[in-house]
């Protein structure tokens, strides 16, 4: 069952700690009450990620013709989503904005800025919010 949950979760493009906390509530339905904080500073990383400043996913990946890029704000400031080719080069701008806290998303349809559609292949996209940024890769297929 918690496979499936995580399953059904990553696929629905939660972040890490909405998994994990789908996670916990269903073990505490089973009777089972994990620790706060494992005493083992060690432990702490492997079995508890520290809160990171920015978390992002995209789904679907691979994906055609369309992506959605899921992100949080922990802080209020400008944000911004940019996707670049595998070579480095940013060929669009999602946003560029004032985000306050929260949770947001933008849509990447695989064109450039110039409306023009970009090829099948491995593209990053990156995420600068003022608690810090982020890259990942994603594919487009076609």
């Amino acid at each position: 069952q918690v496979r499936q949950l995580v399953r059904e979760k990553r696929q629905s493009g939660a972040f890490r700690e909405e998994i994990r906390n789908a996670v916990l509530e269903l073990l505490k339905e089973w009777g089972i009450e994990p620790p706060e904080k494992p005493d083992d500073p060690g432990a702490l990383n492997k079995k508890y990620p520290t809160e990171k400043t920015v978390e992002a996913v995209n789904y679907p990946n691979p994906f055609n013709p369309t992506t959605r890029i899921s992100y949080q704000v922990r802080e209020p400031g400008n944000v911004s989503v940019e996707i670049f080719n595998i070579q480095g080069q940013m060929i669009r701008t999602l946003q560029d904005r004032y985000h306050e806290s929260g949770e947001f998303s933008a849509h990447w349809d695989g064109l450039d800025d110039n409306g023009q559609a970009v090829a099948s292949g491995t593209f990053i996209y990156r995420i600068h919010t003022p608690a810090g940024s982020v890259s990942k890769q994603m594919t487009l297929m076609k």
